[in-house]
């Protein structure tokens, strides 16, 4: 009776240690999570031909402005995915004055890999939208003085960038990219501009170089 116990005990624990040996060997490669805080700061150009009032815009340079958080995931299998948060102020120049101002704020889906000597170089593809706002400033002028006219619109944006950058120590790096933004507005203050364009948008791409820290 006793050897017969044995034997059952002695079977169960080798059937368990054979489960967990196979179920170990199921399991997906393990996942390491970090975070990346990005400042960049570049040149602009808006790329759409706008009307607006009595202007029209089209290729006009300007100054682009990001701040952006990101929460990546590596894979051992391949390209590693993520998601990250995105601030952009874009501020664009007529005849050098700051006619306009466009702001986004969204989330964006990322694609990264690392590569080169100790993984240092990470290239980076993003896709995203959020909600953006326009701001104009439109100058009056009266008898005695000039007015600044300001009207706003919020509408929808849509993001994709790519980029690359070089991490110097294990918490700081340098970084640069390529961003595309397509800025849509569907109020009645952009109603003359839709008759006339079809698309109410400011297409803008920027050329921004900024600061990382790897969390």
């Amino acid at each position: 009776m006793k050897r017969k116990l044995l034997v059952c005990c002695l079977t169960f624990l080798t059937t368990q240690l054979f489960a967990v040996n196979v179920g170990d060997s199921l399991v997906q490669p393990s996942k390491k999570e970090f975070f990346v805080l990005k400042l960049n700061g570049g040149v602009s150009l808006l790329t759409s031909r706008v009307e607006v009032g009595d202007d029209t815009y089209s290729f006009q340079p300007g100054m682009e402005y990001m701040l952006e958080c990101e929460r990546l995931e590596e894979s051992e299998t391949g390209v590693g995915k993520g998601w990250g948060l995105v601030f952009k102020g874009n501020k664009t120049f007529i005849n050098g004055a700051n006619k306009f101002n466009l702001y986004h704020f969204g989330i964006n889906r990322i694609w990264w890999n690392s590569f080169g000597k100790n993984n240092r170089w990470r290239w980076e593809a993003a896709v995203g939208g959020g909600v953006c706002l326009y701001k104009d400033n439109t100058e009056s002028y009266g008898y005695y003085r000039t007015y600044l006219n300001q009207s706003t619109s919020i509408g929808v944006g849509i993001l994709l960038k790519a980029g690359c950058e070089y991490r110097i120590t294990n918490h700081f790096g340098l970084g640069l990219e390529m961003n595309d933004f397509l800025h849509l507005f569907f109020d009645d203050a952009m109603k003359a501009q839709r008759e006339k364009t079809l698309l109410t948008g400011f297409a803008t791409t920027s050329l921004t170089l900024g600061l990382r820290c790897y969390l």
